[in-house]
């Protein structure tokens, strides 16, 4: 899930359920050091880089488009050398009971945008969805692509009942801007504030979770 203009997908989330009803997620990362050689020039650039810088009509990556929008991004249905975090929550407090890093291959089933992804909550969330996603999941049945959405939105929920539990600092203010450009790139006609989604804080929480889990590893 990315804003609908992103080209270069380097995370992808997913969850589950375990045999005991815990809460399961796993977030991927693209493992570009799978694929450059950091003594290498183009390596060197993606170091002192850091990072790619997203200006109002052009983004500048830290690497070629050939390696950010093709191999090394978690492109649909393309196997893909990702860096993923699994972590295991208690279903009623939300508490990472377990966390584990891998090296490992995925194959992204699809890419939403943060709108589509909040359509999809919308129109599927109910009183009974939930139980109705972990009976399909116990059963051994796949779920369908818009149904896992709908499962990461409640993984996400599940992660935040342990975010309130250990009081973390939540900050809520929005006031991302998005400048728009006439057909040419070149005139700016319109300066508006982007709706806050609650599906921007499901990969939030998957990330949080993540970075926790890594850090716990590298101390």
């Amino acid at each position: 899930v990315d804003p609908a203009t992103c080209k270069d997908m380097d995370d992808a989330i997913y969850s589950t359920f375990d045999e005991n009803g815990d809460i399961v997620t796993y977030t991927a990362v693209a493992n570009v050091t799978k694929y450059v050689d950091l003594d290498s020039e183009i390596g060197k650039r993606y170091i002192n880089g850091a990072f790619t810088i997203y200006a109002p009509n052009k983004a500048y990556s830290i690497l070629p488009s050939e390696l950010s929008t093709g191999i090394c991004s978690l492109n649909p249905n393309e196997d893909r050398l990702a860096f993923v975090v699994k972590t295991i929550l208690d279903k009623s407090t939300g508490k990472v009971k377990s966390s584990n890093i891998y090296d490992a291959v995925i194959k992204s089933r699809q890419k939403y945008s943060y709108e589509q992804a909040q359509q999809i909550v919308d129109y599927l969330d109910g009183d009974d969805s939930k139980a109705y996603l972990q009976y399909k999941v116990m059963t051994g049945e796949p779920l369908l692509p818009e149904e896992q959405v709908l499962l990461n939105y409640y993984a996400a929920q599940t992660i935040k009942v342990g975010f309130d539990q250990r009081k973390m600092i939540r900050f809520n203010a929005n006031k991302e801007r998005e400048i728009k450009f006439d057909s040419d790139l070149q005139d700016v006609v319109d300066i508006a504030a982007i709706p806050h989604l609650l599906y921007h804080e499901v990969i939030e929480a998957f990330m949080i979770t993540a970075n926790e889990a890594t850090a716990k590893y590298a101390n």
